[in-house]
């Protein structure tokens, strides 16, 4: 009786270590077949696809796309070439156009300006007189000022009985006028006290306008007293620049 139950006991365990098999379902008789997978992913239904052309119709057909698309390219790239030259002829077209017309206006303009010859010479002939008046009177006095000014240096019992005045360079480019000789001068007086050759002298040393001062000659002039001279340069500052460059016509 054990034996039998421990037999029993070992088919059961069996039996449930035993896998079970899947129950495959069987397609109806009216539906559609289905694809049935099977193991390494081949389809074993459908229609086979097999290209049956030889490899010479497949070469052929090869090189005759080449061959299309090849002369597309070069239609294309005519095509493109016909164009930009087109446009670059008629841009230069209206280039040259554009030239002979400016051409023909510096033409009109020559002839124009032909007619105003008789103003150039006139202009030139104005800036060759400025220029001579400029080197002939660029040494022009302000004659009023400088007799003022020379006048209030004579001492009060001088009296002027004669003068000489030399004019200097004209001014010169770049050289300050204050310290550039503008005038030589010679003054004659009579007095009655031989002091004023020195009062005089100090009076024209302390202008502004002098650059030197010096006593000249001193001689008696019997009843009336002495008669002296004084030797002055003054600067250019005594310049009137009416008849410079710049200065304009007056």
């Amino acid at each position: 009786m054990a034996r039998d139950k421990a037999a029993r006991a070992a088919k059961a365990a069996d039996k449930q270590k035993a896998p079970r098999k899947e129950k495959v379902e069987r397609p109806d008789k009216g539906a559609p077949d289905k694809v049935r997978p099977v193991r390494g992913g081949l389809v074993l239904s459908g229609v086979p696809r097999v290209n049956l052309l030889p490899p010479s119709e497949l070469e052929r057909r090869a090189t005759v796309s080449l061959v299309r698309r090849w002369v597309v390219g070069v239609l294309a790239t005519g095509v493109l070439v016909s164009g930009a030259v087109v446009a670059v002829n008629g841009l230069r077209a209206a280039a040259e156009l554009e030239l002979v017309l400016e051409q023909a206006r510096t033409v009109d303009l020559n002839a124009e300006l032909g007619g105003y010859s008789h103003v150039s010479r006139a202009l030139a002939e104005q800036t060759d007189l400025t220029a001579y008046r400029s080197a002939a009177a660029g040494n022009d006095l302000e004659w009023r000022a400088f007799t003022k000014t020379l006048l209030s240096a004579i001492p009060k019992g001088s009296e002027l009985r004669d003068f000489t005045l030399v004019a200097g360079p004209n001014p010169a480019e770049g050289v300050a006028q204050v310290s550039s000789i503008g005038l030589i001068g010679r003054l004659t007086l009579a007095t009655e006290d031989a002091r004023d050759v020195a009062r005089m002298v100090e009076s024209l040393r302390a202008l502004d306008i002098e650059l030197s001062a010096d006593a000249g000659s001193l001689s008696t002039a019997g009843e009336d007293g002495y008669t002296y001279t004084v030797e002055f340069v003054v600067n250019q500052t005594v310049y009137s620049g009416r008849f410079t460059t710049g200065a304009g016509a007056r």
